[in-house]
């Protein structure tokens, strides 16, 4: 379990936090989002395997829908063109989702439930 979460940290780090340009750290996401329509897709796809962990993990439901928000809101800005990409630089869904997914995660992990 550990390693999927070292694995989930990889991909969000890569997708919203990997590259620096005049201050300002941005990801894959920024750089996939540029193609109109599919690239919206396409990163949706893969932050929902942060949410797929979070759910075989057993992480609270109302964690889910808030990761499953962090990822729809960021499909849905994503989708203005312009505003949506710099919102990318600024929103990061995937590292908010790795958050959660660690904090009740290493929770369960040590065996301590949370609700």
């Amino acid at each position: 379990m550990k390693a999927h979460i070292r694995l989930a940290s990889l991909l969000a780090n890569i997708l919203d936090n990997k590259f620096s340009l005049f201050g300002f750290r941005f990801g894959a996401s920024a750089i996939i989002n540029l193609i109109p329509g599919f690239g919206d897709i396409l990163d949706a796809l893969l932050s929902c395997y942060i949410v797929w962990l979070a759910i075989q993990m057993h992480i609270p439901k109302t964690k889910i829908v808030q990761m499953i928000w962090n990822i729809l809101f960021s499909f849905l800005i994503g989708l203005i063109p312009l505003l949506g990409d710099a919102a990318y630089i600024f929103y990061k869904p995937n590292l908010r989702n790795v958050t959660i997914l660690k904090r009740y995660g290493n929770t369960i992990i040590k065996g301590t439930i949370v609700k």
